[in-house]
């Protein structure tokens, strides 16, 4: 039996049903039914949600520890890089690409990939996504503050306040499922985002290592096209920080607007690449 269905019975009970009010003892079963229907569907919630973390923290550690390192390297070794030259193109940030702070990203991502760890504190100043003890803690199926003998000769004011409980419970289930596919939601999509920026980085350092090796490293050598090959190469590592310096989740377990909101703009820019 369902929780919308107990919430009749009992309101029914209230308003004088006698049948309903003599069947009342044997709904604290289907209430323990339902208890556990809920506790197997905020489960699978929570596990959807923690998986779709997982791959973004994995898709991330590579990007970062790994892609953005070599992009990096070969970035470089450029001399008199001018991104003035490309700024009628690609819309760059107002500052200058920050590369001692992707180097300290690169390197607290590569202690990470070493150590095999995963996961973090809510409460450390680490820039890690993943909490899986966060969303234990949040994805808790909610208990009933009635028993049988509240059913069965419970006042009139004990019932309305089961009835009260059921709806509460009810509400506050939907709630953490609601929040917990929120969550999976916004991982997968930042995943997503994640895979193709990593191509396009890729893609960009193997045109600067052509470049380097064919043409030198003097940017004023270079043809305009060869410069925006390697303004593209900057614009995508700065979609990639904002992707990766922040926390996914509040402490109270909702997803950030800053990966919301990056991701949003990484995928507008991709869609204009045509990629």
């Amino acid at each position: 039996m369902t929780i919308a269905n107990l919430i009749r019975i009992l309101t029914g009970a209230l308003e004088g049903d006698r049948e309903l009010r003599e069947s009342l003892p044997g709904l604290m079963k289907e209430a323990d039914r339902a208890w556990r229907r809920a506790d197997r569907r905020i489960e699978r919630s929570r596990m959807a949600a923690q998986a779709a973390m997982g791959i973004l923290e994995k898709v991330r550690i590579n990007a970062l520890a790994v892609q953005m390192d070599e992009f990096l390297q070969e970035y470089e070794t450029l001399k008199h890089v001018d991104l003035e030259d490309c700024r009628e193109f690609i819309q760059f940030r107002a500052d200058p690409l920050d590369q001692k702070r992707l180097h300290t990203l690169v390197d607290m991502y590569d202690r990470i990939r070493d150590a095999g760890t995963v996961g973090y504190s809510a409460r450390t100043d680490s820039t890690m996504l993943f909490g899986p003890g966060l969303l234990t803690w949040y994805a808790r199926t909610p208990d009933f503050h009635f028993d049988e003998d509240t059913l069965r000769s419970g006042s009139v004011d004990a019932l309305h306040e089961a009835l009260k409980d059921l709806q509460t419970f009810g509400d506050k289930v939907t709630e953490i499922c609601s929040r917990l596919q929120s969550i999976r939601h916004a991982a997968e999509k930042a995943a997503d985002v994640m895979f193709d920026l990593s191509d396009l980085l890729d893609d960009c350092t193997e045109n600067i290592r052509r470049l380097r090796k064919s043409r030198g490293t003097d940017w004023t050598a270079y043809t305009p096209g060869e410069k925006l090959a390697v303004a593209r190469g900057v614009q995508v590592a700065e979609l990639m920080q904002d992707m990766a310096d922040f926390h996914v989740l509040t402490e109270e377990a909702e997803v950030k607007e800053s990966l919301v909101k990056a991701t949003k703009h990484a995928r507008e820019v991709i869609h204009e690449l045509g990629a």
